[in-house]
């Protein structure tokens, strides 16, 4: 059976001390009445005698006041939380004004600093009082009233400019604050068509070759118009959906016998047919560029020469070319000189 530590209440301590100072009795017979150790008896007495001049000095009664003042000063700050609690509570959710005119300057309790902090109401705010316009706003005022009358079309800069010319030296942030003060805006007529929006009422022409994949020559043709002579009949052309395919042999037979006028020209088309090659990328060709001897040509644009490297030029251009080539000027650079007298 284990043996478990026993506890002593303070009378029952003081009781077994009293018992051995009376000393009536021996330890022996303390212990066997008390169920106490002789030793525990002994060392209760001594605590006992010791802790007697204690009693009855001036520093015990010390040490229970300097307990009692913590305790009463956490009851008064206690009391004095709860006051202004319940005086905040009534002043809550306030504007600016508000907040100035519920602040009481002679509160018993709350002292103006706490009130402050209570509201988060800065103290300058609480003391600030707004000033009236001085005299000079005054008269600058009447003067753009004035002129206003006169010019209601004036805004800050023009009036500011106006106020300048007269002999004052002011700035366009006073003129706008004045104007905005006495409520003046200046007024001119509103634009009747605002050119960066586009018109509701217009046409949108439908994107033809959205999502077609161009994968070989003259699979699409595109014209773009960029002036129309006076007087030149325009027809409406309706646009076919599908994307357009390139050129019958018919059609291009018809298209070289009428370009057979002009050699150049006639020689532009051959290449424009067979190559795929742009206008620009003809226009732009050198002499160096037409390699007779693997049937080739060179451009720089990269799409139209990948294309050309997978389609060699046919050898009845290339003997065309060559003789074309054969007719040109010593010192000549470019495959086409003339321009046909078009302009951009």
């Amino acid at each position: 059976m284990e043996n478990k530590r026993r506890k002593f209440n303070g009378s029952f301590k003081a009781k077994v001390a009293l018992a051995a100072v009376k000393g009536d009795r021996t330890m022996a017979e303390l212990a066997s009445e008390f169920g106490v150790h002789a030793n525990q008896i002994t060392k209760w007495k001594r605590q006992l005698l010791d802790g007697l001049p204690g009693v009855f000095s001036d520093g015990h009664r010390e040490d229970l006041r300097q307990q009692q003042t913590p305790t009463d000063r956490l009851y008064q700050q206690i009391g004095r939380l709860r006051v202004e609690l319940d005086w905040l509570k009534k002043n809550l959710a306030l504007t600016l004004e508000e907040k100035r005119a519920v602040v009481e300057p002679v509160h018993e309790q709350i002292s103006l600093r706490r009130q402050c902090e209570l509201l988060g109401l800065s103290r300058s705010s609480l003391y600030y009082r707004s000033q009236a316009e001085e005299g000079y706003n005054e008269q600058l005022m009447r003067l753009m009233d004035e002129q206003y009358l006169q010019t209601p079309f004036y805004g800050v800069p023009r009036m500011t400019e106006w106020l300048r010319r007269q002999g004052h030296a002011v700035n366009e942030k006073r003129v706008r604050r004045l104007l905005r003060q006495m409520g003046l805006e200046a007024i001119y007529p509103r634009r009747k068509q605002d050119l960066s929006q586009a018109d509701r009422q217009h046409k949108v022409s439908p994107y033809l070759l959205k999502g077609l994949e161009i994968t070989q020559p003259n699979q699409v043709w595109a014209v773009k118009n960029r002036f129309i002579a006076p007087g030149l009949e325009v027809k409406k052309v309706k646009v076919p959906q599908k994307p357009v395919v390139a050129l019958s042999p018919q059609e291009v037979r018809d298209l070289i016998a009428a370009t057979s006028q002009c050699p150049t020209l006639q020689l532009r088309v051959l290449l424009a047919v067979t190559t795929g090659l742009r206008r620009g990328d003809i226009e732009a060709m050198r002499i160096g560029d037409v390699h007779f001897d693997c049937s080739t040509m060179t451009t720089h644009n990269r799409k139209a020469g990948k294309a050309m490297a997978e389609c060699p030029t046919p050898e009845e251009i290339m003997t065309e070319l060559a003789n074309y080539v054969a007719t040109l000027p010593d010192g000549q650079e470019r495959l086409f000189a003339d321009r046909f007298g078009l302009k951009r």
